[in-house]
């Protein structure tokens, strides 16, 4: 059943200033463990100890730190998920608190937990000013300025997947293998299909077109209208994705676990290419101005033409995903190591590597020139902005 948006929960809520200042009060009093058997927040100052600043690190990459904010962290959680969404950074820890942080000043704009702490969650989005947060059975429905809950739907399985918002649906994938077409006007379904195999990898959109795909872990394909779920192409590799998919207006990405980098149309899902490589492939397609970027293990990070597939050049001492362009360089994120590069696009030569101890996410909302958010796992979020 939806709320209303005057409806409440009878727990204590995390969203205003005042309650995040007597939430981290209970801190220093309870030195970070537990207040009246509830777990509390971990002090921006302990976490920002704990971080180093990578002052120099950054200007090597060609950027400048312009500030560093604290999302609510529960003590010794870590962050789950973060994501660029507008004017919002937002963050969800491990034990599902998820905060909001302005894009302009560092300031934490509100926090709420929406469920129990061992509630399973998948991700978040945004439509307008709501931002949606999903779990596995239900998705909720916050004001991006002020925290409120707005609405709370059920849905009807249990998803697997981010969701990824076409129109008014939401498309999730299930563990069985199912695709649920959420309509987020009333609640209910609004289309469903099925694949042969569970959907661990997030759903997919061809650009601004209306067009989704989904990939099963053994490999089925679909290619379907995210709105109407009307089908427009199945196909069938020999493997699931090994990493999230990337996809341009009229081709869809995938790095298997069956040693292959493929290339399928929207239309019909045909295949347009195939790369094989020595190993599965672990690490995300990266689409960009004709050219498909992917890291292939030994041979390291690869650019492909992305319409004949054919490899423009690698680069072996090179591991990690592509994440932004910055002033024509690419910058290359490795989460393992915590390892920063700067590689030219037109030959693959490293310019710049730098090690950001304690990172672990490298985030943008504009590919090219925009900002970068790097996020350690205990909550410290820095915006670094591309320095003159």
């Amino acid at each position: 059943m939806s709320l209303t948006p005057n409806a409440r929960r009878s727990r204590a809520r995390l969203c205003s200033p005042v309650a995040g200042a007597v939430l981290l009060s209970l801190v220093s009093a309870a030195g970070g463990c537990e207040s009246d058997g509830q777990p509390v927040a971990a002090t921006p100052e302990a976490r920002a100890a704990a971080v180093p600043v990578h002052t120099d690190e950054y200007a090597k990459l060609g950027y400048r730190i312009e500030w560093r904010g604290f999302p609510t962290m529960f003590a010794g959680e870590r962050v789950r998920f973060v994501e660029v969404l507008g004017d919002l950074v937002m963050v969800q820890e491990t034990a599902g608190v998820v905060s909001a942080i302005d894009v302009r000043s560092g300031e934490r704009r509100w926090s709420d937990q929406p469920a129990q702490r061992l509630t399973k969650y998948t991700g978040m989005t945004r439509d307008g000013n709501r931002v949606i947060v999903a779990s596995e059975s239900e998705v909720f429905f916050y004001d991006s300025e002020t925290g409120n809950l707005l609405d709370k739907q059920r849905l009807e399985r249990v998803v697997n997947t981010r969701p990824l918002k076409v129109g008014e649906v939401l498309v999730f994938g299930c563990s069985d293998g199912q695709v649920l077409g959420h309509l987020t006007l009333n609640g209910f379904r609004l289309w469903g299909s099925g694949l042969d195999g569970a959907i661990n990898a997030d759903a997919v959109r061809f650009g601004d077109t209306d067009a989704v795909a989904l990939v099963s872990s053994r490999g089925e394909i679909l290619i379907t209208d995210g709105r109407t779920g009307n089908g427009l192409g199945r196909a069938r590799i020999f493997g699931g994705p090994g990493a999230p998919m990337a996809a341009s207006e009229t081709s869809l990405f995938i790095a298997s676990i069956d040693h292959s980098l493929y290339a399928f149309s929207r239309d019909r899902a045909a295949q347009l290419w195939r790369h094989r490589t020595e190993e599965p492939l672990r690490r995300a397609p990266v689409f960009h101005e004709g050219r498909v970027y992917c890291d292939l293990g030994g041979p390291g990070l690869t650019a492909f033409d992305s319409g004949s597939g054919s490899v423009l050049w690698q680069n072996k001492g090179v591991h990690g995903e592509v994440v932004a362009m910055r002033r024509g360089r690419l910058v290359v994120w490795d989460s393992a190591t915590s390892t920063a590069t700067l590689i030219d696009p037109a030959r693959g030569e490293t310019i710049e590597t730098v090690k950001l101890d304690r990172i672990v996410h490298l985030r943008t909302y504009q590919f090219v020139d925009g900002p970068l958010y790097a996020v350690s796992a205990n909550g410290v979020v820095a915006k670094l902005v591309t320095r003159n």
